[in-house]
């Protein structure tokens, strides 16, 4: 028996001694660890994509959606798998008159096709984008296309971790645009045009801050990118060395760059940027970028050669649960701390992404910034002024991820996997009569001294009537004071049929409902069947 316990000893010391070792190197991340997941990824390496998924399409016509100075034609193409799960879409971009490519996760790339739409012919799959290796492309950012002699140049930024996956870089490669009339073909991306210098990933990162969005200057021939800090600022992440990267002159991150696109040296524009989401151009060449902030402060920024704008030392907004923010300021007293303050803040934090100079669309709004946002749901458009500016929310009830102007429409990329398709009412005598876009000339009056109707939130008396098409009777989920008539209707739907019958005669429909009877004329509830379904 003796002469087994011996090895029995020495095996149970060297697995306590190997799983100490594993545990302090995987808590420390040290060499022994790195070198442990280099050779797991060694032998377990990135499968390689095989084919595109294919996807479904769903056109639909929205109608009308109203705004303060121009009614607008809505119409929306949703995009989900064959499976019916919803794609989330990335980034639209322009690719030569009314036409425009949408891109969507994990590279799935779309052509559209302006003068088809809203027809079948509207919407088409072309492919999908992978990494030069040919391993799935899963960390996009933005994407750009520029008209050149001949042709069209386009290019996407997306995250590279190296092979061991201890360090990121932020990486912007060109690709040729599949035609596959199937949208099977898989399409590598050229090696990177421009490779970030590279931030460790040991203390974690968040790849939904590193900004990407692109844009390109004519008249230098430059690629201009806001790249965010991955939330290495000390506030949600710790960093290595003595300053933030986004203060660092020695760091990509945080910054907004110009990138020469032959060569791929790039040179600091501004620096102390949080997470840029949106980054536009003008045709005079005024720079725009709107960011993130933490809680509240989420920023609209007028961007300057050798800017400093602030963060992680100065916000508008605060750290979360703490209603107070960490400020450095460079000189105490002044606006901002000092440093460059945004040009316009949102305080609640609606959630900011993208941006573009309207120009050429319509001249109701031509001249004003067109600002997309994800948690409000809504456009935000900005106009400015000499000493002022006013911001009007156009809600549209997706997060929208990208707004483009392409040819006469305005274009957005949701989460929610929809297109959503933006047209100006020319004729507004016919958005007067026919649409119930102006609620105080038609029968939707008679709703709206109760029921909210221009936003998804409802008032004291009465719940909202946004989406009120094919919503379960009795289900506003911010509204509980509805009837016990009603709630017992509550396993049906508002549709034509049972809306009609509740508006003529309220009490037959769910005796004991708080509902009034309006006393409406055949008239007025025919127009009101026209307009409530538009209330989306």
């Amino acid at each position: 028996m003796r002469r087994y316990l011996f090895p029995a000893f020495v095996l149970l010391l060297v697995a306590a001694l190997a799983f100490s070792v594993g545990f302090y190197s995987g808590f420390r991340k040290n060499v022994v660890f790195e070198m442990i997941v280099r050779g797991a990824r060694a032998m377990n390496p990135a499968p390689l994509v095989t084919a595109a998924p294919e996807m479904r399409l769903d056109m639909t016509d929205r109608a009308f959606l109203d705004s303060t100075l121009l009614p607008l034609h809505q119409d929306e193409i949703l995009v989900t798998s064959s499976e019916g799960t919803p794609l989330p879409l990335l980034a639209l971009e322009a690719a030569g008159g009314e036409d425009a490519i949408a891109l969507g996760a994990e590279g799935t790339l779309f052509r559209m096709t302006g003068a088809a739409c809203p027809g079948d012919g509207c919407l088409r799959q072309i492919g999908r984008l992978v990494r030069p290796d040919g391993t799935a492309l899963d960390d996009i950012y933005d994407l750009l296309s520029l008209e050149r002699e001949g042709g069209r140049d386009w290019y996407v930024s997306y995250g590279q971790p190296d092979a061991a996956g201890f360090n990121k870089s932020f990486a912007i490669s060109r690709f040729v645009l599949p035609e596959d009339e199937g949208g099977k073909s898989l399409q590598p991306v050229e090696k990177p045009v421009f490779l970030s210098r590279s931030f460790s990933l040991r203390n974690g990162h968040a790849p939904r801050s590193a900004g990407g969005a692109m844009a390109y200057d004519p008249k230098t021939d430059e690629i201009i990118v806001a790249v965010g800090d991955y939330s290495l600022n000390g506030i949600a992440n710790v960093y290595s060395g003595a300053v933030p990267p986004s203060q660092s002159p020695d760091s990509d991150i945080g910054k907004i760059l110009r990138i020469d696109r032959e060569t791929g040296q790039s040179h600091i524009v501004s620096m102390g940027h949080r997470n840029p989401q949106g980054l536009s151009i003008s045709s005079d060449g005024e720079l725009i970028s709107t960011e993130h902030a933490p809680k509240g402060g989420d920023e609209i920024n007028l961007i300057a050669e050798g800017r400093n704008y602030g963060w992680p030392y100065a916000s508008m907004g605060t750290v979360y649960g703490t209603y107070s923010f960490p400020e450095k300021p460079l000189r105490a007293g002044e606006v901002h701390g000092g440093y460059t303050p945004p040009i316009a803040a949102y305080l609640p934090s609606p959630g900011i992404s993208a941006v573009t100079h309207i120009e050429g669309f319509h001249p109701a709004w031509d001249g004003d910034l067109m600002v997309a946002t994800l948690k409000a749901r809504s456009l935000m458009r900005v106009r400015r002024w000499v000493g002022g500016s006013y911001t009007e929310q156009i809600y549209i009830g997706d997060r929208i991820r990208d707004v483009d102007i392409v040819g006469k429409a305005m274009l957005l990329a949701t989460d929610s996997g929809k297109i959503i398709r933006l047209t100006p009412v020319e004729n507004v005598q016919l958005a007067r009569t026919e649409t119930g876009l102006n609620t105080n000339l038609n029968a939707l009056s008679n709703c709206g001294g109760c029921h909210n109707l221009n936003y998804p939130v409802s008032t004291r008396d009465a719940p909202h009537l946004r989406n009120l098409m094919g919503r379960p009777i009795a289900s506003a989920s911010d509204y509980s004071t509805y009837s016990p008539a009603l709630l017992a209707k509550s396993t049906g739907t508002w549709d034509i049929e049972s809306l009609e019958k509740f508006l003529r005669a309220p009490q037959e429909f769910a005796p004991g409902t708080a509902m009034p009877d309006l006393g409406l004329s055949d008239g007025e509830i025919a127009e009101l069947m026209t307009e409530l379904p538009l209330l989306r």
